[in-house]
């Protein structure tokens, strides 16, 4: 069952890492509309609103992986459980 535990462990880590993502995205989110109000104020602002797009890119791929990998961990955790659902079913006819 520890393979269980860590795999119902390694979800609850990528839902928190995602929590802390989307958190993040969103005050990228925030800053940008606050820079693309400046940019018409300088250039400074403007290559400011590059660099936050460029974090947010980033941000949005990283949810997206960390999406994929916990939507697999979850099919994973499915087959386990199915596998030893099985193994348990297959011990208990033997015993009768």
């Amino acid at each position: 069952m520890s393979n269980l535990d860590a795999l119902e462990r390694e979800i609850q880590q990528d839902t928190t890492k995602l929590m802390q993502l989307e958190s993040s995205l969103r005050t990228l989110q925030s800053e940008k509309k606050q820079k693309e109000d400046e940019v018409s104020k300088g250039k400074e602002a403007e290559r400011e609103l590059r660099r936050i797009e460029g974090e947010e890119r980033k941000i949005e791929g990283e949810i997206n992986t960390t999406k994929n990998k916990q939507d697999s961990t979850m099919r994973e955790l499915d087959r386990v459980k199915k596998e030893a659902e099985e193994t348990l079913r297959k011990s208990r006819e033997q015993q009768k």
